[in-house]
């Protein structure tokens, strides 16, 4: 299993946010740092990701997945810190 991080923006007013978040959540262990970006700790390749993502999103928004190091620094809710620390690295 393996530590991503998925960001993303969909570019159309008032799209269908769930369908979104449900696929990222499918994945494995996950996380919302923020309101467009995702840790999950999954045993998927980044293109096995995208083709489930792919399908809750249109062709006009943005994606990027990338796998993450422990060698990470920065500022969010404790809940995050303790989360990350637990279950993604």
């Amino acid at each position: 299993m393996k530590p991503y991080i998925i960001c993303y923006d969909l570019n159309i007013p008032n799209q269908r946010y769930e369908d979104l978040y449900k696929a990222i959540e499918s994945l494995g262990a996950y996380c919302k740092l923020q309101k467009s970006v995702w840790i999950i700790k999954t045993s998927k390749e980044p293109v096995q990701i995208y083709e489930i993502l792919a399908k809750a999103i249109d062709k006009n928004d943005d994606i990027f997945i990338a796998e993450l190091t422990d060698n990470y620094y920065g500022w969010s809710h404790k809940d995050n810190w303790e989360f990350l620390s637990n279950h993604i690295f």
